[in-house]
C-alpha cells in the first residue's frame, strides 16, 4: 500500500520539477508559492522547493 504522505511529496516533486521546466527562472520561495497554490501542504511545497533549489540555480 502506498502511504499517503509519500504520494503527495512524490506528486508534489514531479509537479515541482514540471514547473521548473517550464518556467522562467524562479525563487525556491516562487516555486513553493506556486505549489501551495496548486494545493500542496506548505510543509511538502517548502521540503520540494529545498530539494529542487540546486536545480533552480542551474537554470539561471
Amino acid at each position: 500500500m502506498i502511504d499517503t504522505q509519500s504520494f503527495a511529496h512524490l506528486s508534489c516533486l514531479i509537479e515541482g520539477i514540471a514547473l521548473v521546466k517550464h518556467s522562467e527562472n524562479r525563487s525556491s520561495q516562487d516555486l513553493k508559492t506556486l505549489l501551495e497554490s496548486q494545493g500542496y501542504d506548505a510543509a511538502i511545497a517548502a521540503n520540494t522547493a529545498e530539494a529542487l533549489s540546486e536545480q533552480l540555480q542551474l537554470a539561471s
